[in-house]
């Protein structure tokens, strides 16, 4: 008898626990810090769709299109991250003075 091969390998929690003992997603950041992630998050996303609306479209061509959507992407990122409490650079070990 020959032993069945599984096309998937086995699931393990080797991988979900390295993340979650490595960037645990719990409040990191004070009201201070909430704050000022709300703050970038909304100036970054009206300052993506002022790019996309006024300098992308007009014009297309992809890097204007990228540097728009990268700048919406990040301002979300940032309200995320205000919402939760929760900074990725801190998540990290990095120490930031906010």
């Amino acid at each position: 008898m020959t032993p069945s091969v599984s096309a998937h390998p086995p699931k393990t929690n080797i991988h979900r626990s390295c993340i979650q003992c490595c960037m645990a997603q719990t409040c990191n950041i004070n009201s201070r810090g909430k704050r000022a992630r709300f703050i970038y998050g909304i100036l970054m996303v009206a300052l993506g769709i002022a790019l996309g609306v006024f300098w992308a479209w007009p014009d297309g061509g992809v890097w204007k299109w990228v540097v728009s959507i990268a700048c919406v992407a990040g301002g979300a990122f940032g309200l995320y991250e205000a919402r939760a409490g929760w900074c990725v650079v801190r998540a990290m070990g990095f120490k930031t003075p906010m």
